[in-house]
């Protein structure tokens, strides 16, 4: 994951990350949140901080943003 270095990506948490990566693979809240055993609230929390760290401005944006990523990786 090289590629992260410099980006604004490159802010994110690890748990952020994670959350970014099953975001691009069109996972809703609720599926990541059963899959990392955590509540939907604490992913849409993860997800909102994310939005905040690329400067985006909406979680639609962030699931667009991880989509395109996740293609690229």
């Amino acid at each position: 994951k090289s590629e992260r270095n410099g980006s604004p990506i490159s802010h994110l948490s690890e748990r952020e990350l994670e959350i970014f990566e099953w975001l691009g693979r069109g996972m809703t809240v609720k599926e990541i949140g059963r899959q990392l055993h955590l509540s939907p609230k604490t992913v849409e929390y993860h997800r909102e901080h994310i939005k905040q760290k690329l400067n985006l401005s909406s979680s639609a944006a962030v699931v667009r943003e991880a989509t395109v990523w996740s293609i690229n990786q």
